[in-house]
């Protein structure tokens, strides 16, 4: 596998639990990837995620694994979720309790609290519609997504973009620009992004927020642990060169690693936890990356 960020490392342990032999190369010096740490003048700051939705998915990993999640995180419900400052002055801070956000965004912006309940509920129209196929299952086929309720995918507001739909709800631009800061959760510009990312504020601002007790790097270092239980090999420091492919022509079969320092590990399958452009173009031979760019766009 290539990537000890959290994902990385949860589909290695689900993996050696399974009972694979799985190892890890990881090119920096610690685990985590996005979700990290920096250490400075005796105290740890987190890196990337500032809090924990949908703790429910967590729970199902640590529960594959053979394990309780409480005897490894203790998580802190977050209200307020957010505090917001605008250069004019104005102060505003989110919370997923609907009493105290309707209020917060009446004192704001009258006019936009009713625009706020229609916009979380189109968002729960998007998340109802969007979660099973695209966050909960596997990529979907042609056949899934004609299935019973498939074509409620057709309804996700892949066409507008995502600024474009949030001005549907809000006129007010300190809320304009609160909802569509939410495209950044995925890297992604809200002027570009389908409208569909409208379900990620509907997730926090309904679902709730986290902080998990001690630092969300937390959750790196105990699934670290686990996977030491299981017997993972976390190599750090070990960039990948590159994914060797086997056969001539595509679509061909991983079988093994390249790493920097010229060694070759054989492996009957390689999993890439890697931004998938960064991958395609730095661990594939020329020859490969016509075939996989393919694959993407279908």
């Amino acid at each position: 596998m290539v990537g000890a960020g959290v994902g990385g490392l949860a589909t290695a342990a689900r993996l050696a639990a399974a009972g694979y032999q799985v190892t890890v190369c990881e090119r920096d010096a610690q685990p985590g990837g996005k979700m990290n740490r920096v250490a400075a003048a005796g105290f740890q700051f987190d890196t990337g995620p500032s809090l924990i939705t949908m703790p429910g998915v967590l729970a199902a990993t640590f529960r594959a694994l053979g394990r309780r999640m409480g005897d490894y995180l203790e998580l802190w419900p977050l209200d307020p979720l957010c505090r917001y400052f605008y250069p004019d002055g104005v102060r505003l801070d989110t919370s997923s309790n609907l009493v105290a956000m309707t209020a917060a965004i009446g004192r704001l912006a009258p006019g936009d609290v009713g625009g706020y309940l229609a916009f979380l509920a189109h968002g729960r129209r998007l998340y109802e519609r969007a979660a099973r196929p695209f966050l909960y299952g596997a990529r979907p086929r042609l056949r899934d997504l004609l299935a019973r309720r498939g074509l409620d995918v057709l309804r996700i507001d892949a066409l507008p973009t995502m600024d474009r739909v949030v001005r549907r709800y809000f006129r007010d631009p300190h809320l304009v620009q609160l909802f569509n800061r939410y495209a950044t959760y995925s890297g992604s510009s809200p002027y570009r992004a389908p409208g569909t990312l409208c379900l990620i504020p509907y997730v926090e601002l309904a679902g709730g927020g986290w902080y998990i007790a001690g630092g969300l790097y937390r959750l790196v270092a105990s699934l670290v642990a686990i996977c030491g239980e299981l017997g993972v090999d976390l190599r750090l420091e070990t960039p990948v060169a590159e994914v060797l492919v086997a056969g001539t022509r595509p679509p061909g079969r991983a079988r093994g690693l390249r790493l920097a320092d010229g060694t070759v590990l054989g492996a009957d399958a390689v999993v890439l936890n890697a931004d998938p452009l960064y991958a395609r173009e730095a661990l594939f031979a020329p020859r490969w990356r016509p075939a996989l760019a393919r694959r993407a766009a279908t």
